[in-house]
């Protein structure tokens, strides 16, 4: 329920992320690459799930971040605003792996190798 910027600073979009909570919202943070794809962050209060969508042509892959040092064998639920999203316990990330993620999409980097890359495509198609 937030005015959309077209062209953030870095500093709005990271204090936009700091702004997330569960408790009212806003609970989703969309950011997008003009042709080429978008991230998205949900929840917020130091528990957050991060994904990235690579636009190839027509086709896309969408992935989900996790923490490379982590156990992803179960189920947990990301609290947004009124509502949750379920991933792998090793994608529940901090504000400051949001944040890092962000600035690498700003800079127009790849997605960074320091975090796994759970492909999530098949559920859009």
């Amino acid at each position: 329920d937030r005015f959309p910027h077209s062209r953030p600073a870095l500093q709005q979009i990271l204090d936009a992320v700091r702004s997330l909570t569960p408790d009212g919202g806003p609970g989703v943070l969309c950011r997008d690459r003009a042709g080429s794809g978008y991230v998205q962050i949900a929840g917020g209060n130091s528990a957050y799930t991060f994904e990235w969508r690579q636009y190839h042509g027509t086709t896309f892959k969408h992935w989900t971040a996790g923490l490379p040092d982590r156990d992803n064998g179960s189920d947990i639920q990301i609290p947004t605003n009124g509502a949750y999203v379920t991933v792998k316990s090793n994608e529940r990330l901090s504000l400051a792996d949001a944040e890092a993620l962000l600035r690498a999409f700003a800079k127009g980097d790849t997605r960074p190798a320091t975090f796994t890359w759970r492909d999530i495509s098949s559920r859009f198609k």
